[in-house]
Formats: C-alpha cells, sequence, structure tokens
C-alpha cells in the first residue's frame, strides 16, 4: 500500500485526523484482505496524527465496523478504483470533540450498476430533485453516486449511537447546496428516541475526478 496523505476534501474543526491511502492487493492476497489492511493502516496513521499515545489497535465489531480505542471515534472508507488498486480513507476524532462521524468515497456508478440499485436508493422526491435541478450540475449517474454515498456516510455516522440497521429509503436527501457542497439529510424512519422521524443532519460532499466523497458527522449539543 502506498501512504498519500495531502489529500483530504473536508475542513473539519473537531476531526483532528485523517488519512488516505492507495491499497494494492499483494500476490496471495484477495481484494477483501487489502483494502481491509489498508483501511487500518490509514486509520491507525489517523490516530497518530491526531495524538493517539501508544500503538493504535482498531478492533472489528460483530457488523465489520471499526472498534476504535476508548475515547475516539472515526470511520474508514474503501473503494476499488481498477483490477488490483482501492482508494482507502479515514478520519478520526477525539470523543470529546465530537459524537460520531461517517466518511465514504465511491468510483462513479457504471450504468448497469445504476440501474440496479436506482429503485433501492432513490425515492420520488429524490429523483424530482434531479430532474428539477441536479441535472444542471452533473449527470445522472455521479447524482445517483452522491446520494448512495452521502447515505452510507449517514449509515457509518448514526449506526455506532443507535445501534440499529437501517435501509436507504429511511433516510432522504431534500436539498443539494451545490457552491456550499453540502446535502440536507432527513431520516424517515425512527431510528432512537433522540434520533426520531424528522430528523434533520447536513453531510458534506466533494468531487474529485471519477471519485465521489461525502461525510456526515454528529456534534455534541
Amino acid at each position: 500500500m502506498k501512504s498519500s496523505q495531502n489529500y483530504f476534501p473536508f475542513s473539519l474543526e473537531n476531526a483532528v485526523g485523517h488519512s488516505y491511502c492507495s491499497a494494492t492487493r499483494e500476490a496471495g492476497s484477495t481484494k477483501r484482505q487489502a483494502e481491509f489492511a489498508a483501511g487500518r493502516f490509514c486509520a491507525a496513521q489517523a490516530l497518530q496524527k491526531a495524538g493517539f499515545s501508544g500503538t493504535p489497535i482498531i478492533g472489528t465489531r460483530s457488523n465489520r465496523a471499526p472498534d476504535w480505542p476508548q475515547g475516539w471515534v472515526g470511520s474508514i472508507t474503501h473503494t476499488s478504483l481498477s483490477p488490483g488498486e482501492a482508494f482507502v480513507s479515514a478520519v478520526v476524532a477525539r470523543a470529546e470533540a465530537m459524537r460520531s462521524i461517517g466518511v465514504d468515497s465511491e468510483q462513479i456508478m457504471e450504468s448497469k450498476t445504476a440501474s440496479d440499485v436506482e429503485s433501492l436508493l432513490l425515492n420520488p422526491c429524490e429523483k424530482a430533485l434531479f430532474e428539477n435541478e441536479s441535472n444542471q450540475h452533473l449527470d445522472f449517474l455521479t447524482f445517483l453516486t452522491l446520494i448512495f454515498s452521502v447515505k452510507e456516510s449517514v449509515f457509518k455516522c448514526l449506526n455506532p449511537l443507535v445501534s440499529k440497521f437501517f435501509e436507504f429509503h429511511d433516510v432522504a436527501v431534500r436539498k443539494i447546496r451545490w457552491q456550499e457542497g453540502e446535502v440536507d439529510l432527513e431520516l424517515l424512519t425512527p431510528l432512537s428516541p433522540e434520533f426520531g422521524k424528522g430528523y434533520l443532519l447536513c453531510g458534506r460532499f466533494a468531487l474529485n475526478g471519477r471519485l465521489v466523497h461525502t461525510l456526515v458527522e454528529v456534534a455534541h449539543e
């Protein structure tokens, strides 16, 4: 894997460590093994950059999500770029600074993938959002990838707080603010007493070549 720490698309006041790298599959390893190892490598680098003392150990929960060291929160993402190579990124924050964070990066979907997931991903309001406004800013495949990615970031951010699985249709994108690089989202299904139906979140996004990056965070009140 190659470490490349100069690129991170978001400015985060409270998230105090981030890292990204290129995961290249070694002989004898599977794609999943290579990306898993690269994700843990990036996460350890992010923790060290943030001031974590000692050797960072990132465990794995029963749902395969990262189990962060006590006092820390974070998120890892990886997406394939070409056969044998992937983009991998991690961001961390001290738990006293932020309650939870979710980050996701996706390569823009191919037409076949888009046709397979469109009905699972988009609700009528989101389809209207593209038809009435978003098609002036980007093509449908990039739009669909953005919706997919920001909902993935919502899941990564909220799942540790609610300990509950939820689907794409449980979250709705209400507005995309193109100049600010922000997305307004709303929960359509209650996930907990705190995160009920109608709960509003704000995500961020960045487009970088063939990659779409998104981030969602929940701060302390």
